[in-house]
């Protein structure tokens, strides 16, 4: 999947929507007497909660408000853009109502990092267990060499400890998908090669939490697919971090 400014806006929409749908229902089923307020109330709570990025509650709260009721929004669409990463259009304006500051270049990285696990522990206030986050054709990054490459599996590295080393874990599967030839680049890397080693059995005799399994062994892609829900429940169960997904250079198929 190629991720577009246009389908980056449609899914945070429909993120915003989906919460705000779930939480709704929830306060009507609790038999709430005025859903409105009780949902504001559940707004200032989330603006307080701690997430890896410190400004990711509030401005969450926002844009929530402002999906729930366009006009009680502070700020516009800004807390919308903020979450898509697009911090450069925001105004000083914007950035003063939500209580912002400009990022400076050497810390968007870091920003970037923090807002994909904090929407991964806030998922859940939509209704579901985890996020499944997909790197499709993972090959291309091995086209580097030398130093550039140990950067690439060092990166690796840290994406694969990041999510369980935070207190309390963060429910994420992340599935890296690539030809069979990049597990030969893993030797270079022991840490990495380590971490995504398989030892006993293997995935296909039925040990679905095994870091790496083989793309093609799967004949059906209804198989596939649910074969990856089993991957992501026991995974993400667990708080582990990542997985390999090996395909085929001939046959291969998406979500």
């Amino acid at each position: 999947m190629y991720p577009t400014a246009g389908r980056a806006a449609a899914w945070a929409n429909q993120f915003l929507r989906s919460v705000v749908q779930y939480k709704m229902k929830q306060i009507q089923e609790a038999g709430a007497p005025d859903p409105g307020i009780a949902f504001g109330r559940w707004l200032e709570n989330v603006a307080k909660d701690d997430y890896q990025e410190s400004a990711f509650g509030r401005v969450v709260a926002e844009a929530l408000r402002a999906e729930n009721e366009p006009t009680e929004a502070t700020a516009g669409d800004a807390p919308l853009r903020w979450l898509r990463g697009e911090i450069d259009t925001l105004t000083r304006e914007e950035l003063a109502a939500l209580r912002l500051a400009k990022y400076p270049a050497k810390a968007r990285n870091e920003l970037g990092r923090n807002l994909i696990l904090s929407v991964a522990s806030f998922a859940r206030e939509a209704g579901v267990h985890g996020v499944v986050i997909l790197l499709d054709e993972a090959e291309t990054m091995f086209n580097a060499t030398g130093k550039a490459l140990l950067r690439v599996l060092s990166a690796m590295r840290v994406m694969l400890d990041m999510p369980g080393g935070i207190p309390g874990g963060v429910p994420i599967l992340g599935v890296f998908s690539a030809v069979p030839d990049v597990l030969e680049q893993m030797t270079k890397y022991p840490a990495l090669e380590q971490r995504l080693s398989v030892r006993g059995v293997s995935f296909e005799e039925g040990v679905i939490t095994h870091p790496r399994y083989t793309w093609r062994r799967f004949k059906v892609k209804r198989t596939c697919c649910d074969q990856l829900e089993g991957v992501s429940w026991s995974w993400v169960g667990s708080q582990r971090g990542i997985a390999l997904t090996v395909r085929s250079k001939i046959r291969t198929w998406g979500f």
